[in-house]
């Protein structure tokens, strides 16, 4: 102990002390307020009695106040308060002198405790006062509820034998409405007027869900990233940080990181390799922090950058369809047209050869072989003659004026074959277009005309 001595009265001091040894001090205490006395007080006796002594009882607590004693001039060093069940000074506290309330907390509802106060200084301690209470046996009843805009709320409800309690287990960055009453016995109060109050944000609880990756058409090299946002955001979402990487056995800061901005749900990540295993993960983030990561998704990219495209496989089979479809056409209109053509050139060198008709005429001119053709019935017609003349003794096609052969024109527009119908039906010449004939002593007869007349001639000789 060591007094300080030559201070001033009623004045405020701080203190604070060294250790000190032969090698010198070391760090210094914190320091002490202390404030003097306007006079010097007689510490030669105990204190007296502690007045004003009042109390007010709660369920489980009693708040103790009380002014110094009445004799100004004892010093009063510090304060003793006691209290027990149906006894006092079953537990003790000790006080500083300046203290002038104090509440005893864990106390017992609706009991009775009885409490005393002493003051103190160094001869010890003075007379104590004593008071009696019983501590009540009301309670409070908060109720609380987060869906205070449906139509049909989920409340909750807390009780409190105190004026104030925590409400702990409450969902960030959510607006709750508090209301309380009091019971007492079989009573009980109204509820009070409904308070809305709002909980602070706080890092995301949960993770992204629906985490997709999607190939970009011809881009092997390229991904788009599909996402939801958390379930428990706990605040606004400012952003979410997408990690991946071709090897999933590597520690996360080993991963490409690439930051997302806003409340975006949807992202491209380019730069990839063709033909390789990727991972990829997702967090979300707010002003108070990063969410936990969702679960990994792995996706392999494109060969080469140069495969078939589902839309260049489609382009290629209807290219392909239309191809196989014009061919088809393109054939069956060939073979309709070779039809045609045949049938055409049947119906051009054929004539119909029914009695009493005339033969269809047609522009269509034959080919040169009937003058050939003709002129070899001539000869075997005249070679006939003759050997029926040399057997007959009768004319022969070399008596009397000379024969000539003529050809009737090839058109059948200039050829009228009325005056040369056989009656007894038509022979192989008649189904053409022209008509050859001997002209002798009488023009345009046909051949077997000539043979007949030759033969009248014959026996009219």
């Amino acid at each position: 102990m060591y007094a300080l001595t030559g201070l001033e009265r009623s004045s405020q001091y701080q203190v604070r002390l060294w250790a000190l040894t032969v090698n010198g001090t070391g760090p210094p205490t914190e320091w002490f307020n202390i404030e003097t006395f306007e006079n010097d007080l007689d510490e030669s006796r105990v204190p007296g009695q502690p007045v004003n002594l009042k109390t007010r009882a709660m369920a489980d607590t009693i708040t103790v106040s009380w002014s110094p004693p009445r004799d100004q001039n004892i010093m009063v060093r510090g304060y003793t308060i006691g209290w027990g069940k149906g006894i006092p000074d079953a537990y003790t506290q000790v006080l500083e002198g300046r203290q002038r309330f104090y509440v005893i907390e864990g106390l017992e509802p609706n009991s009775e405790y009885v409490i005393s106060l002493r003051a103190n200084n160094e001869m010890g301690d003075g007379r104590p006062s004593y008071s009696s209470y019983v501590t009540d046996n009301r309670y409070y009843v908060v109720r609380y509820t987060s869906s205070h805009h449906s139509s049909n709320p989920r409340y909750k409800y807390f009780n409190s034998t105190n004026l104030n309690c925590m409400i702990d287990d409450l969902r960030p960055n959510t607006q709750y409405e508090f209301t309380v009453k009091v019971l007492k016995n079989r009573r009980e109060s109204p509820w009070s007027m409904v308070v809305l109050n709002m909980t602070q944000e706080a890092a995301p609880s949960s993770n992204p869900r629906d985490l997709t990756v999607v190939p970009v058409e011809g881009n092997p090299s390229s991904v788009n990233l599909n996402w939801q946002p958390p379930k428990q955001p706990n605040g606004a979402i400012t952003g979410y940080v997408i990690f991946y990487t071709d090897d999933h056995k590597k520690h996360d800061r080993d991963w490409v990181v690439e930051g997302i901005v806003g409340d975006k749900m949807t992202t491209t990540i380019t730069r990839l390799k063709p033909d390789t295993m990727y991972y990829f993960k997702i967090q979300a983030r707010n002003n108070k922090g990063y969410g936990p990561f969702s679960s990994t998704v792995s996706f392999s990219t494109g060969p080469n950058g140069r495969g078939w495209t589902n839309s260049m496989v489609l382009f290629i089979a209807v290219g392909c369809g239309l191809v196989i479809l014009s061919a088809i056409f393109v054939c069956i209109v060939v073979v309709y047209c070779r039809r045609r053509s045949v049938e055409r050139s049947k119906k051009g060198y054929l004539k119909g050869n029914l009695k009493g008709t005339k033969p269809c005429k047609t522009s269509i001119k034959p080919p040169d072989l009937w003058i050939h053709h003709d002129q070899m019935e001539l000869k075997a017609l005249e070679k006939t003659q003759q050997s029926m003349g040399a057997a007959g003794g009768g004319p022969s096609m070399t008596d009397g004026p000379p024969i000539t052969v003529t050809t009737l024109p090839r058109a059948s527009q200039d050829f009228d074959d009325s005056k040369f119908q056989h009656p007894g039906g038509s022979n192989s010449l008649d189904k053409r277009t022209y008509v050859s004939s001997y002209i002798g002593s009488k023009p345009l007869l046909n051949p077997h005309g000539a043979l007949l007349e030759l033969e009248g001639r014959g026996e009219g000789q």
